[in-house]
Formats: C-alpha cells, sequence, structure tokens
C-alpha cells in the first residue's frame, strides 16, 4: 500500500499524470499507509485495498482529463438534486431504489461510480470489460461475505450510494466500512469536506454529459457528516431525511461493519466495532442536528427538508413517496407509480434472509444509546 507505487500503477495503467487540485493527497497518504501498517489486514484485504486505491487514482486522473478536454464540463448546472440521508439503516436505499424509478430521475449506478472512464451508457447484458469488471468483483465481495447481501444488495447496474462518488475524492466512510482505520476516521470527522463535495459535483456534471435527465436523486448516510458542505456546493439541493429508532440502528450497523470487516481483516472484536459506531454515528447525528438548524433558518430553508419515518416508509412506501412529490412540487404520474410499484413487488424485504442483530452481540447498552440520541427518540415517539 505504498502511497508512490499506488500513484506510479494509475499513471501507467492510463498513460495519465494530471490529478488536478491535490487536496485528496493526505486523505490518500493517511489511510494507504494506515491499512499497510495493520497486520489484521489479510491477503486477500490487501489485494482489495490495492486495487480499489489504484482504481480511485485512475478515476481521478481520467475525470481530470475530461475536463480538460473539454472546459464545458464545468459550467454544466446540477439543477435542485434531491438528496436522501439519514443514519445507515433507515431504509434509505429502499427510497432511492423507488425513487430511482421515475424516468426522470438520474441516479448514479455502481458501475459508473466505480469506472470513471466508462462509456457513455451501459445496459444489462451489454459486453462492455469495465462494467463487466465491476460486476465480478461484487460477485467476489459476495463470496468474501456471504450474509452481506442479507444486509445491502450489491449488483454493478443498480444505483448506489454516494460514498463511492465521494471514495474517488477519498473523503468517504466506504473505506471505514471495509477496515478499522482510526487515525483515517479522525481526519475524516475534522477535516473541511468541501472540496469533496466540489469534487463530488465534477463527476456528476461528467456523468450527466454522459446520460442526462431532469434532476439528480442522490443518497448516502455520510451527507449527514458533510451536510454543510454539501449545502454550500449545491444551495438548492432538495434533503429527505430518513429516520428510525437509534437502538436498532446501532445494533445494524454494528453487524454490518462487523461483517464487512471480517472479510478483509483477522482478529476484529465485535465490542470494538459496537463502540466505534456509537462514536461515529452519535458525531454525525450531532453534526447534522448543527447544519439543519442553520439552514432552516434562511429563508425557505424549512422547505427543503421533508422527513420520512422509516416505519411509515415500510408500511406504506408508495404513501411516502407521494409526500415527499408533493413536498417538493413534483409530479408523479400514474405510469411512475405503478414502476414503483412492481419494483416493490419484484423486491420484498428479506429477499436474500433476514438480517439478525442485537445491542448485545456488540457490547452496546440501551441506555447509552438512549442518551446519545435522546431527542431523535422523542421525536419518533412523538411522531408515532
Amino acid at each position: 500500500m505504498d502511497p508512490a507505487w499506488l500513484d506510479w500503477a494509475a499513471r501507467a495503467s492510463t498513460g495519465l499524470s494530471d490529478y488536478g487540485d491535490t487536496w485528496f493527497h493526505e486523505p490518500f497518504t493517511i489511510l494507504t499507509r494506515e491499512i499497510d501498517e495493520d497486520r489484521r489486514v489479510t491477503t486477500i484485504g490487501r489485494l482489495f485495498a490495492l486495487r480499489n486505491g489504484i482504481q480511485r487514482l485512475r478515476n481521478r486522473l481520467q475525470l481530470t482529463a475530461a475536463f480538460r478536454g473539454d472546459p464545458a464540463l464545468a459550467e454544466a448546472a446540477i439543477e435542485a438534486p434531491i438528496f436522501i440521508t439519514g443514519l445507515p439503516r433507515t431504509g434509505t436505499t429502499l427510497l432511492h431504489r423507488l425513487l430511482a424509478q421515475d424516468p426522470n430521475h438520474r441516479v448514479p449506478r455502481l458501475w459508473e461510480m466505480e469506472v470513471l472512464g466508462s462509456p457513455p451508457k451501459a445496459r444489462r447484458g451489454a459486453r462492455d470489460r469495465r462494467v463487466e469488471r465491476v460486476g465480478r468483483d461484487m460477485v467476489l465481495l459476495n463470496r468474501l461475505a456471504p450474509s452481506f447481501r442479507r444486509i445491502h444488495e450489491f449488483d454493478a447496474h443498480l444505483p448506489e450510494e454516494d460514498i463511492w462518488i465521494l471514495a474517488n475524492e477519498w473523503a468517504s466512510v466506504g473505506f471505514l466500512i471495509a477496515f478499522d482505520l482510526p487515525q483515517y476516521r479522525r481526519w475524516l470527522h475534522n477535516a473541511d469536506l468541501r472540496p469533496a463535495y466540489l469534487g463530488h459535483r465534477r463527476q456528476l456534471q461528467l456523468l450527466q454529459a454522459r446520460d442526462a435527465k431532469e434532476r439528480w436523486v442522490l443518497k448516502a448516510p455520510m451527507h449527514l457528516l458533510g451536510l454543510n458542505a454539501l449545502l454550500s456546493v449545491y444551495p438548492d439541493a432538495r434533503i429527505v431525511h430518513t429516520h428510525r429508532d437509534p437502538r436498532v440502528i446501532m445494533a445494524s450497523v454494528s453487524s454490518l461493519l462487523n461483517t464487512m470487516r471480517r472479510a478483509l481483516s483477522d482478529d476484529i472484536e465485535p465490542a470494538a466495532v459496537g463502540a466505534e459506531a456509537t462514536e461515529m454515528f452519535s458525531l454525525w447525528w450531532a453534526r447534522a442536528r448543527r447544519a439543519r438548524r442553520e439552514a432552516e433558518a434562511t429563508p425557505g430553508g424549512r422547505a427543503r427538508f421533508v422527513d420520512v419515518d422509516y416505519r411509515q416508509l415500510v408500511a406504506e412506501p408508495i404513501t411516502t413517496v407521494r409526500r415527499i412529490y408533493a413536498a417538493f412540487e413534483l409530479e408523479l404520474e400514474p405510469a411512475t407509480e405503478a414502476r414503483m410499484r412492481s419494483y416493490l413487488a419484484n423486491h420484498p424485504q428479506h429477499a436474500h434472509g433476514r438480517h439478525s442483530y442485537s445491542l448485545e452481540a456488540f457490547g452496546l447498552d440501551d441506555e447509552r444509546i438512549r442518551d446519545l440520541f435522546a431527542s431523535e427518540i422523542e421525536a419518533l415517539r412523538d411522531a408515532g
């Protein structure tokens, strides 16, 4: 995981040398060295990190080359995007994939975020080696962590969250899902993330030039951490904020982290994972509360947010979607609603098996979580 070697490999494989800005050098160096020094990371984990690291650098090189070749890309507008965010395990994926059924919505597919140098479009069944490689990587991931599909389904052609886009900026919680990285985690939690979101916007401009729709619909729990930066880069963004009982969230997300890390490292301690998850996501929650209060204090700021209760989303998904469309003054056409209903019928909850978890398995204390998330628990109680 030597940073210089990764840099050489990316340059050699693309024939490119210009990364554009150098903001990413600090997190890139911290992260790669921390993985390299962690003796718990297995051979498979190291190969995974190497391949992923080279691809992230390749993406930056190709992104810069695209903007150098077509300066007009930088002038492209990203108008009134919708961002879905909330703590992990609160239904953001379900909601994102439902809204993706609207033909007016542009969502980022996993393959195109993973390989920014891919062709303008790729369809299921279409032959493209780069897209097929992403598909093979997802098959490998499912083999390394076979129970992970119960938690989150990966497929090269499915809509995915923005942690893959932010990974190309080396500012993503995706790295923390895969590995235990306390130094990188501290950097991420203390960094000014505005440069990362400017890079996020550049990636959307490139993807939009290849396949444009009326509006972007994006999602990631990590946007809670970077909400101030997001709103400064996307001043007309509209936010859907999902909510669920934090005691359920902490048990579920601890299971997610534990499952992924055990596929790539040895000696992962469940109690340490639970403690880290509680610290990390309580910080995200507090940071988002402050950012949201500031945003709602501006003229028209409150109308930019829609809150979604996980219980209602699961019980009445179409009703929830209608409420979001109404709040943002969008038209939900009958054909689009029919597509959403079809999606729900073909993708039932627990299709890959039920995800089982508990607070006790990760050494988590119910009262401690109640204290950290008291306002969220109280709001959910009032809503229920």
